[in-house]
């Protein structure tokens, strides 16, 4: 990827679009303020997570591949 002529692009379609939302967005992907994802999450949700990673830890898991081979005929 050539990042200055990709920089020109970008810059180029900023520029030519008069669309609100569009800007907005950027300004977003840009803007100091973005939300972590993991705060977002209500409590329910983060325990799930939390003892899912527990299981998984303590090797309470079946395999891709074994659950697969089972299925694979």
């Amino acid at each position: 990827m050539n990042i200055p002529a990709e920089k020109e692009l970008l810059i180029r379609m900023i520029r030519d679009t008069d669309d609100p939302q569009i800007l907005a967005s950027i300004r977003n992907l840009f803007s100091e303020n973005r939300v972590d994802w993991w705060a977002a999450l209500n409590d329910d949700l983060k325990n799930e997570i939390l003892a899912g990673m527990d299981e998984v830890n303590r090797g309470e898991f079946v395999d891709y591949e074994d659950i697969m081979s089972k299925h694979r005929k």
